[in-house]
């Protein structure tokens, strides 16, 4: 993410990976020297910008400490549930945010690799608009007192880097780089909670 709170993807391959594991940590800011900016070459994009930079062996990173207090932790790229129906074909992982109104028991889903931990959890944004929202693997099993308390509580849920799937209506499902808050103190939980609370 840049300082303007724009998101570009990236990718780092082999023994950068674990090289990079130990000196990035996310929450923090970072300037990185010798990066490859490319055309994205993803079939399906974290982000809605056209580059992804490539972190190579040549990469050097240095931590931010100073000059930067008012830089993002997170730049959101929210779409409104009532618009959800014209993404389709849509390859850009999106955001939602909405108070959490019916959460299902998990289940466990057999697959290639196993079984897979499931959840379903329908969510309602400030119009009033409903989606269901499936969850997988550790976002069902982390925080499992959470889910149960989540309707009487009312807490309100951002989750980042969602699917759009249309094969059993319009609904979402969490991927590999999805993140998970409750109730975290932006602009959009605030406006949800004055709608509905």
């Amino acid at each position: 993410m840049i300082m303007k709170g724009y998101k570009i993807q990236g990718f780092v391959y082999g023994n950068d990976v674990g090289r990079l594991d130990k000196i990035i940590f996310e929450g923090k800011i970072y300037t990185f020297f010798n990066i490859r900016v490319r055309l994205t070459t993803a079939g399906l994009k974290i982000t809605a910008n056209d580059y992804e930079c490539v972190i190579t062996s040549a990469t050097k990173v240095e931590e931010v400490t100073e000059g930067f207090a008012k830089f993002p932790n997170y730049a959101y790229s929210f779409v409104a549930l009532e618009k959800l129906g014209k993404l389709i074909n849509n390859k850009v992982l999106i955001d939602v945010a909405g108070m959490i109104v019916h959460v299902e028991k998990a289940e466990f889903i057999k697959g290639r690799d196993g079984n897979r931990p499931k959840r379903e959890i329908i969510i309602m944004n400030k119009s009033r608009w409903f989606v269901r929202l499936t969850l997988w693997d550790s976002l069902v099993t982390t925080r499992i007192g959470m889910w149960k308390d989540a309707i009487q509580k009312k807490l309100i849920i951002v989750a980042t880097a969602l699917h759009v799937d249309f094969r059993k209506g319009v609904c979402l499902s969490t991927s590999f780089a999805t993140k998970i808050l409750i109730n975290p103190q932006i602009a959009e939980v605030e406006e949800i909670k004055r709608s509905l609370l």
